[in-house]
């Protein structure tokens, strides 16, 4: 568990609320944008009202919700910006209430180089399972088996997992865990 979610790199990473459909993990990587997996955004059918993002969410010992940088809600969503097949979606944020951009609260994660990644390799899939534990971020240890077609590795992970960032040693961004068998 993520003791500490105001610190870099987890600051950038929340929960991504699809109002009555679905809870899941999104990245803050630009200065109003986030990233999930295009599954979790499509639920939202193309309505933007229907997205909060919380980065950084958390609940404290009592189990009360911690929103250290607020929440932001969705101004349009792009389902699949790269074509069809690519697990991935961009969201464009509101402002917040004091009309900050979600890149003026939190420090976006850096784009890193995802060919530069080799099996065997240790990095950090940070995220929030949704089936045992709800609204708390756990950061792991994932192992890469393979580098063809994507990113394979070992790791436990959850249905709320769903779009979480997978980060290189220099606290990049090299992938988002998509969950297949």
């Amino acid at each position: 568990k993520v003791e500490n979610t105001k610190e870099y790199p987890y600051q950038a990473v929340g929960s991504i609320f699809i109002k009555q459909k679905t809870v899941a993990t999104a990245s803050v990587v630009g200065k109003n944008k986030i990233i999930t997996n295009y599954h979790i955004a499509k639920q939202a059918e193309n309505d933007p009202s229907k997205v909060i993002f919380r980065p950084g969410l958390t609940t404290d010992e009592n189990g009360v919700f911690q929103r250290p940088f607020g929440e932001f809600t969705a101004k349009s969503i792009e389902e699949a910006p790269f074509g069809a097949g690519l697990e991935l979606a961009i969201i464009t944020l509101n402002p917040n209430e004091e009309g900050k951009e979600i890149g003026e609260v939190v420090k976006p994660l850096e784009l890193g180089n995802a060919n530069a990644v080799e099996p065997r390799q240790k990095l950090s899939l940070i995220g929030y399972p949704n089936e045992h534990v709800q609204n708390k971020m756990f950061n792991q240890e994932i192992e890469v088996l393979s580098t063809k077609n994507g990113l394979k590795y070992f790791g436990y992970t959850e249905s709320g997992n769903s779009g979480s960032p997978i980060l290189d040693g220099d606290n990049s961004i090299v992938g988002i865990h998509v969950g297949k068998s």
